[in-house]
């Protein structure tokens, strides 16, 4: 019998406790959601949309000007099929370095306003 339980890499969630059916997992660690996937792998979506977009781009755009030179619909239609999995790709980064960001900036607030204040005698 394991007992060993699993819990969400960013926020701490007991596995029994997720909604999600599909999970998050990455470098060896598992998360309870999107929103927390994304808050803890914020450094590597954002190395992505910044470095890897450019490069996924070129190589795409690139062919699909080679099959537009071609005149044929098939070819139009093949071009538009690839700029759209490139478009796809990209915003789904840019997508999870926002909600990362969110989900940061969300924990910050909770932490800050759980500090006992300060009052003036």
């Amino acid at each position: 019998m394991d007992t060993e339980k699993t819990y969400c890499g960013w926020c701490g969630l007991p596995e029994n406790h997720w909604s999600n059916t599909f999970r998050w997992w990455s470098r060896g660690k598992r998360y309870c959601s999107a929103r927390c996937f994304a808050a803890a792998e914020y450094q590597a979506h954002l190395v992505f949309a910044i470095c890897g977009a450019p490069i996924l781009w070129f190589p795409i755009l690139s062919f699909a000007a080679s099959l537009l030179s071609e005149e044929s619909t098939f070819y139009l239609f093949v071009s538009l099929f690839l700029i759209t999995i490139a478009i796809a790709f990209t915003g789904f980064f840019v997508y999870m370095v926002a909600i990362g960001k969110e989900e940061r900036k969300k924990v910050a607030l909770e932490k800050y306003e759980s500090l006992p204040s300060w009052k003036p005698l």
